[in-house]
């Protein structure tokens, strides 16, 4: 053998030498970038869940009306006899959020959701909250304001909780108990 053909015979080996080092590293950098890429998304999924529970234990105002209490709603006549039946509630959903080149996990507030307003009263229905929502229906959007009042014992004002952009959006009869229903989504609310 010459010495040309040793030295190109000593080209492939080093060059098949370094394509081996690249592919080794190149298989290595991938399983890698995928085992950061699982860790990742099982961080989120663990701080998501995390963030999940702890909202539905910290961040929901809770609170349910088994005391006397009245509600008004500007501009709506209701019935004496109209109870809240449902839960006032409301709730931040947290979201993870996190960047492949950073291995931390953050949490930020997103939407804020208020379960619906559940109204309840004892049939016949009379009074201006069925045309409110005979106008919902017929497509006239007419948002209102409106407060929940609770009340002590001897019916004097304890605490007032103010909702805001509220529209009816439910108008059910309660044959067998004699009971109408008006359910009412509003946009937030807050103590006064």
């Amino acid at each position: 053998m010459n010495a040309r053909n040793q030295m190109h015979l000593g080209t492939i080996v080093i060059s098949g030498s370094i394509l081996v080092w690249l592919a080794v590293f190149v298989l290595n950098s991938a399983a890698f970038a995928q085992e950061r890429r699982s860790q990742l998304e099982e961080s989120t999924q663990d701080a998501a869940q995390l963030a999940r529970t702890d909202a539905q234990q910290s961040s929901r105002v809770r609170f349910k009306l088994q005391q006397p209490h009245r509600i008004e709603i500007d501009g709506i006549q209701l019935p004496g006899d109209t109870r809240v039946t449902s839960i006032f509630a409301g709730q931040v959903d947290v979201q993870a959020t996190g960047l492949p080149s950073d291995n931390r996990v953050r949490l930020v507030p997103g939407l804020v959701t208020y379960k619906r307003l559940r109204l309840s009263g004892a049939l016949p229905v009379a009074g201006d909250h069925i045309q409110w929502f005979r106008d919902m229906r017929r497509g006239t959007v007419n948002r209102r304001a409106g407060s929940l009042i609770i009340l002590g014992r001897d019916l004097q004002e304890i605490q007032r909780f103010n909702f805001f952009e509220s529209m009816p959006v439910g108008f059910e009869i309660d044959i067998p108990h004699a009971q109408w229903h008006l359910i009412i989504a509003f946009e937030w609310f807050e103590p006064a």
